[in-house]
């Protein structure tokens, strides 16, 4: 019974184990604290700004710092963009990776919305928002780690002005997460946080606590009854047979 008991604790450990080890393989980041000033304008609709991603395995999150771009003290009217995140070649999206958040709201800087950001470098009034990949409804997506990339190739995020004007996102020109901003000769947007897993690693889906807990009394429950029914068919062959 003892040896039942240990085997079935080693299972239950490694499924433990495993849905853990696998969630700690995404890796948060935020670059707000490397942020001094420096901010590209989307100057008009059509134009587009975005972030490239190389050496990731898995790319979940991304909440954006955009800020009032150059030429005066504010964004006076709420802009729109469009935001559409897959493997980049250089110029463009490859055909067949691509998945979208389809357009997404930016109020005017004077709405109430926005925040302040202190850092060593001073304050700056900015607006936060949130793209979360695993809230996409696509092949493409994995819900635990949003969207599984190749490590060997370039991923980004691009936005795309639909509407408004001196709308702009943070650059940061040191910081720890530095996979670069796309054509342009910085590191990285600002990034309230950005949610990412480290590349050359096997991402597969991992089971949620409630699965491994459902697995591990199934197989507690298997081993029991296992053991009775080893004890009955003891019990019996040791009875003599009546004459």
């Amino acid at each position: 019974m003892n040896i039942i008991f240990k085997n079935l604790s080693a299972a239950v450990l490694t499924l433990a184990a495993f849905a853990g080890s696998a969630s700690a393989q995404l890796q948060t980041y935020e670059t707000q604290s490397a942020y001094q000033g420096s901010v590209f304008t989307f100057n008009a609709p059509g134009s587009v700004l975005g972030e490239t991603f190389a050496n990731v395995s898995a790319v979940k999150s991304m909440t954006y710092n955009f800020f009032a771009g150059s030429g005066n003290g504010g964004v006076s009217t709420a802009s729109s963009l469009t935001a559409v995140f897959g493997e980049w070649n250089g110029s463009a999206f490859v055909s067949g990776t691509t998945v979208s958040f389809g357009t997404i709201s930016i109020p005017a800087s004077n709405s109430g919305s926005w925040s302040t950001l202190t850092n060593g470098s001073g304050s700056f009034n900015t607006f936060e928002y949130a793209l979360d990949l695993t809230t996409i409804n696509s092949g493409l997506i994995n819900p635990t780690f949003g969207y599984l990339t190749d490590f060997t190739k370039t991923y980004a995020l691009m936005l795309t002005n639909v509407s408004g004007s001196n709308l702009g996102l943070g650059l940061t020109n040191t910081n720890a997460f530095a996979f670069g901003a796309t054509n342009l000769g910085f590191n990285d947007w600002a990034f309230a946080q950005i949610v990412v897993a480290p590349g050359n690693q096997q991402l597969v889906p991992v089971p949620e606590s409630s699965t491994v807990a459902l697995a591990a009394t199934g197989a507690l429950v298997a081993g029991l009854v296992g053991f009775r029914i080893r004890q009955r068919r003891g019990g019996a062959a040791a009875t003599p047979v009546a004459a």
